[in-house]
Protein backbone atom coordinates (compact mmCIF):
# COMPACT_ATOMS: atom_id res chain seq x y z
CA UNK A 1 0.00 0.00 0.00
CA UNK A 2 2.65 2.49 1.13
CA UNK A 3 5.07 1.10 -2.06
CA UNK A 4 1.58 2.12 -4.42
CA UNK A 5 1.16 5.08 -2.88
CA UNK A 6 4.81 6.08 -3.20
CA UNK A 7 4.31 5.56 -6.73
CA UNK A 8 1.60 7.36 -7.72
CA UNK A 9 3.15 10.57 -6.35
CA UNK A 10 6.21 10.33 -7.99
CA UNK A 11 3.98 9.56 -11.37
CA UNK A 12 2.14 12.68 -10.40
CA UNK A 13 4.78 14.71 -10.29
CA UNK A 14 6.40 14.69 -13.93
CA UNK A 15 10.11 14.33 -12.56
CA UNK A 16 12.68 12.51 -14.21
CA UNK A 17 13.96 10.89 -11.10
CA UNK A 18 12.57 9.30 -8.33
CA UNK A 19 13.50 9.28 -4.37
CA UNK A 20 16.05 6.61 -4.94
CA UNK A 21 17.84 7.49 -8.43
CA UNK A 22 18.68 11.29 -7.31
CA UNK A 23 21.50 10.83 -5.43
CA UNK A 24 23.30 8.02 -8.12
CA UNK A 25 22.81 11.13 -10.58
CA UNK A 26 25.25 13.17 -8.64
CA UNK A 27 28.19 11.71 -9.47
CA UNK A 28 27.90 11.08 -12.66
CA UNK A 29 26.76 15.10 -13.56
CA UNK A 30 29.48 16.44 -11.10
CA UNK A 31 32.61 14.43 -13.16
CA UNK A 32 30.73 15.97 -16.43
CA UNK A 33 30.87 19.28 -15.08
CA UNK A 34 27.65 20.08 -16.11
CA UNK A 35 23.78 19.11 -16.16
CA UNK A 36 20.79 19.12 -14.79
CA UNK A 37 17.71 16.82 -13.59
CA UNK A 38 14.29 17.15 -11.91
CA UNK A 39 13.60 14.90 -8.85
CA UNK A 40 10.96 14.97 -6.01
CA UNK A 41 11.86 16.36 -2.47
CA UNK A 42 15.51 16.13 -1.84
CA UNK A 43 16.12 12.88 0.40
CA UNK A 44 18.28 13.41 3.15
CA UNK A 45 21.05 11.00 1.81
CA UNK A 46 21.11 13.00 -1.69
CA UNK A 47 21.86 16.20 0.57
CA UNK A 48 24.42 14.29 2.56
CA UNK A 49 25.72 12.93 -1.44
CA UNK A 50 26.01 16.44 -2.65
CA UNK A 51 28.10 17.86 0.44
CA UNK A 52 31.01 14.80 0.19
CA UNK A 53 30.78 15.16 -3.79
CA UNK A 54 30.89 19.17 -3.47
CA UNK A 55 34.02 18.86 -0.87
CA UNK A 56 35.87 16.60 -3.32
CA UNK A 57 35.43 17.48 -6.45
CA UNK A 58 35.06 21.37 -6.80
CA UNK A 59 31.86 21.38 -7.92
CA UNK A 60 28.52 22.56 -6.97
CA UNK A 61 25.14 21.69 -6.99
CA UNK A 62 22.21 24.15 -7.11
CA UNK A 63 18.40 23.28 -6.64
CA UNK A 64 15.49 25.08 -6.97
CA UNK A 65 11.58 24.20 -7.22
CA UNK A 66 9.77 24.04 -10.44
CA UNK A 67 6.47 24.95 -10.80
CA UNK A 68 4.62 22.10 -10.85
CA UNK A 69 6.58 21.14 -7.71
CA UNK A 70 9.32 19.00 -8.80
CA UNK A 71 13.01 19.96 -7.69
CA UNK A 72 15.57 21.30 -10.14
CA UNK A 73 18.63 19.69 -9.25
CA UNK A 74 22.04 21.34 -11.17
CA UNK A 75 26.05 21.40 -11.37
CA UNK A 76 27.21 24.83 -12.00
Amino acid sequence: MIAAKRMAGYLASQAFAGPYLQDQLLLPFAMAGRGAFTTVKLSEHTRTAVNLIERFSGRIFRFSETDDGAHLAKVC
